[in-house]
């Protein structure tokens, strides 16, 4: 069995694009990729498209860019229907099984609720505490929770 084979395949959720998350983390992800498959997922863009899509680039090897695009003309209220939906779509076509979470932004988990990954962490670009923050409520457990690490 291959050494990527052993770890589950990483859905980083960020609120930064590739080129400009901090190169610590950057370093982090990179280094995560020499023993798995890692999809970083980034901020809709909104755009004239009239339906939402998702361009998926590869960065590095084992490095996939997941930009999802949205109709600018999409009603708030239906983001998080949208993005779920994009989501559930890209598990299904990478034939994602086995999969953990990483959440640099905290908004994911407003689309992430319903998926059931094998571990999730909140991992902190700054020094606030995750614990308290009420995004986090969807979730029973917690795995760990890095902050101010990266």
């Amino acid at each position: 069995m291959s050494k990527q084979a052993e770890y589950p395949q990483l859905l980083v959720f960020s609120q930064y694009n590739w080129e400009d998350l901090p190169q610590r983390s950057r370093d982090l992800i990179q280094r995560e990729s020499r023993q798995r498959k890692i999809y970083l997922c980034e901020q809709p863009i909104y755009s004239s498209t009239e339906l939402p899509f998702l361009e998926v680039k590869e960065m590095d090897q084992n490095v996939l860019i997941v930009i999802p695009h949205l109709p600018k003309v999409i009603h708030p209220e239906n983001v998080c229907a949208f993005m779920r939906d994009l989501l559930d779509n890209l598990i299904f076509e990478e034939e994602i099984l086995n999969y953990s979470l990483w959440y640099f932004d905290a908004m994911a988990v407003n689309f992430t609720d319903h998926l059931e990954p094998l571990s999730m962490q909140f991992v902190s670009i700054d020094d606030t505490p995750h614990q308290k923050s009420p995004h986090y409520s969807h979730f029973s457990t917690l795995d760990f929770s890095m902050s101010g690490v990266i």
